[in-house]
């Protein structure tokens, strides 16, 4: 009985009372295609081509950038994923909520700005739940590229990363992945617990509830 009881309580803590604080997993950093996010393990793969990620950053770094931009980001091929039969692969070990994505080389069509550039984003096994438009034009000043969009927290364990119909004339769609922002435990880096489902919480005082009624007929 009393192990159930602190497995209920444990279950509700996590599920009402856990607070997060925002961390991010910037490709821009140190160019790595995997890695811990404190206990928690990740990895990047391409489909369409090689992985690369480790392109020297040679634009010119934006003013509302807050990523390291030592490096290009992630593309396959080269620096960037196009909408040739291209996809990066974002895994985890565990489930974790995303809360924003970063992206460079994405640029607004300079003869047409209602065309842009950009990244959609398709939970794996299920169906796209963001896209991210490109905000630069490329005007010669080898401006980055760069974009960030936030979203309310999604709770994915994989995403496909692909690129977008809209081009900016310059060759093929393209984009580069950048980082993206995740809710953070007590730590400011393990990815914060997916709190267990309403009705998990439910089967757990039920189950209290058997084992005392056990209990006293015993």
């Amino acid at each position: 009985m009393n192990r159930i009881k602190t497995l209920l309580f444990a279950s509700v803590a996590s599920a009402l009372a856990f607070s997060a604080s925002a961390a991010t997993l910037d490709f821009t950093d140190t160019g790595d295609s995997s890695g811990l996010l404190g206990t928690v393990g990740w990895s990047l793969t391409a489909t369409g081509g090689a992985l690369k990620v480790k392109t020297v950053f040679d634009a010119v770094v934006p003013p509302d950038g807050t990523l390291a931009f030592n490096y290009d980001g992630a593309g396959v091929g080269d620096d960037e994923v196009t909408n040739a039969g291209e996809s990066l692969i974002l895994k985890f070990t565990q489930a974790i909520f995303v809360t924003g994505v970063h992206i460079l080389d994405a640029y607004v069509n300079k003869t047409d700005p209602g065309v842009q550039e950009s990244a959609i984003l398709i939970e794996t096994g299920g169906g796209q739940f963001f896209e991210i438009f490109a905000d630069d034009v490329h005007d010669g000043t080898l401006p980055a590229g760069y974009a960030f969009k936030a979203f309310a927290k999604v709770a994915v364990k994989s995403i496909t990363f692909l690129a977008g119909p809209g081009n900016d004339s310059i060759l093929a769609p393209d984009f580069a992945l950048a980082a993206i922002d995740y809710a953070a435990g007590p730590d400011g880096q393990t990815p914060a617990p997916i709190p267990l489902p309403a009705g998990g919480v439910l089967l757990l005082t039920a189950l209290a509830g058997l084992a005392a009624a056990r209990r006293r007929k015993a």
